[in-house]
């Protein structure tokens, strides 16, 4: 099959645009979000634990390898930075930030293809993953929103913060988007490293194991007994999917640069998490097998 139920441990996995996104079960179509913006559907309790299971503790991290990569870096580190110091180690309010600020880079990278495919009047593959990226994010959002409680201050904050990085975001992508899906892959980076850090507390008795939100049952096909933790486990495997294909998407583009192949004719990103020297690699047509 084109893709595999999980991409974090031994497996090898494939993103295709010409691939459906869904599988494991039959769920239901909604005219709220996309079915096939996560390919995470979990129905039974024993499909959790073998997610968990899946998940490598030696995550991968993209080592900067140039001047836009390196900026990329240095930016994230800044903003973790930030969200370390405003937010500590209450990580629920950090996710609300993050997953904010997440929505927002699929959306803009997808309005622009979109607007450079009508202009070219060229097919450009690219879109549809992306506004899946975008629609996704959203959906980690509604299920942080429904337990985390954000204050009035930060109700305040939350659309003036998006806003703003929507307009240097979009700017940045015309100018760079090599560098703005690099910064992408480091923030999912830090996602991971949050959400694997927010199970632990759920653990350790920190946070609270409340029952899953109905909109995340509803989204990623939850048991009915869902909790927190189980709808964590999901949004960590999302973002890790996240994670490998904007650091592909920053290499394709750089690849292009080089051999003047035009990034949106394909969409067909190869995950090989067992060799952390070459755990991306891009297919030549959206289509192979």
């Amino acid at each position: 099959a084109l893709l595999q139920p999980v991409l974090l441990g031994g497996q090898c996995a494939r993103l295709s645009a010409a691939a459906p996104r869904l599988h494991r079960c039959n769920v239901k179509e909604s005219s709220v979000y996309h079915r096939h913006s996560t390919r995470y559907h979990y129905p039974t309790r024993q499909s959790l634990i073998e997610l968990e299971s899946a998940f490598r503790p030696d995550q991968p991290h993209h080592e900067p390898e140039n001047f836009v990569d390196r900026m990329a870096y240095r930016t994230i580190k800044m903003v973790w930075a930030g969200e370390d110091w405003y937010f500590g180690t209450n990580y629920l309010q950090c996710a609300v930030v993050l997953e904010t600020i997440g929505s927002v880079p699929g959306l803009v990278a997808a309005l622009w293809h979109h607007l450079r495919s009508l202009a070219k009047l060229e097919l450009c593959h690219w879109v549809k993953p992306l506004q899946d990226e975008a629609e996704n994010e959203r959906m980690h959002l509604m299920g942080i929103m429904a337990v985390a409680n954000p204050t009035r201050r930060q109700m305040l904050l939350l659309p003036v913060l998006q806003k703003a990085f929507f307009f240097f975001y979009f700017i940045a992508y015309v100018i760079a988007p090599a560098y703005c899906h690099r910064v992408v892959g480091y923030i999912e980076e830090g996602g991971v490293r949050m959400y694997t850090q927010m199970i632990a507390d759920i653990d350790k008795g920190v946070i609270e194991n409340v029952p899953a939100p109905q909109v995340a049952k509803d989204y990623w096909n939850l048991p009915a007994d869902a909790t927190l933790r189980d709808m964590i486990l999901v949004i960590r495997a999302d973002e890790c999917d996240h994670r490998m294909v904007n650091h592909h998407l920053s290499d394709v583009i750089n690849e292009a640069i080089e051999t003047h192949h035009r990034p949106c004719d394909d969409f067909d990103i190869h995950l090989h998490p067992n060799d952390p020297a070459d755990w991306l690699k891009r297919g030549t047509h959206t289509g192979a097998q």
